[in-house]
C-alpha cells in the first residue's frame, strides 16, 4: 500500500520531534476518552509511551499489575491499541505490545507513562515502527506512514 501523509503541526526544524494529531484512540475496539486535543510523535523507544492517567486505564482495564515501571499482563491475554491518525486506524496487537514471556506466563506489556506537555501526549515508539514504515519527509513538513514489509512470515524493518 501507499503513504498516509500527515502534516505535522511542530517540525522537526522547531525541535527534536514529529507532532502529529491524534483524533481517537482505541482499547480493543473502546474509544477513550483524549481529554484535550491530543498528539503523537513517532520516536524510537522500546514501547509506546503515554500519559499517566490513560495509561493507567489500559492497565486497568487489562487488568495488569505494576512492576519496577513496568506492567505485565497474562501472555493469553488479547490486547489492541488503536491510533486514529489523519482518519487511518493503525492498531498495535498483541503481538506487537507483548513482549518478554516468563516462566508463570505473564508478559510484560511494551506500554509505558511519562509527562510532557513538549512532547504530545503519546510517544509511539518500537512497537508501532516495527509494524509501520514511517517516513520523515523535512522539505514538506510531514510524516508518511504505511504498513512494512513482512518477510518470510516475519515484521522486517530497516533503520537507516
Amino acid at each position: 500500500g501507499g503513504f498516509n501523509y500527515v502534516d505535522t503541526f511542530h517540525p522537526y526544524t522547531s525541535g527534536p520531534t514529529w507532532l502529529m494529531p491524534l483524533s481517537q484512540f482505541k482499547v480493543d475496539n473502546e474509544v477513550m476518552d483524549l481529554g484535550s486535543p491530543a498528539s503523537c510523535v513517532v520516536e524510537v523507544h522500546s514501547v509506546v509511551y503515554g500519559p499517566e492517567h490513560e495509561v493507567g486505564a489500559i492497565s486497568s482495564k487489562l487488568n495488569a499489575t505494576r512492576e519496577d515501571d513496568l506492567y505485565v499482563v497474562p501472555c493469553s491475554r488479547s490486547v489492541s491499541l488503536t491510533f486514529t491518525i489523519n482518519g487511518i486506524d493503525y492498531v498495535l496487537d498483541q503481538d506487537d505490545l507483548l513482549r518478554e514471556a516468563r516462566s508463570d506466563g505473564s508478559c510484560v506489556l511494551a506500554l509505558g507513562t511519562y509527562v510532557s506537555a513538549r512532547w504530545g501526549t503519546w510517544s509511539l515508539g518500537a512497537p508501532f515502527m516495527r509494524k509501520f514504515y514511517t517516513q520523515f519527509d523535512v522539505g514538506r513538513q510531514r510524516m508518511g506512514i504505511a504498513h512494512a514489509a513482512r518477510a518470510a512470515g516475519r515484521r522486517l524493518t530497516v533503520l537507516v
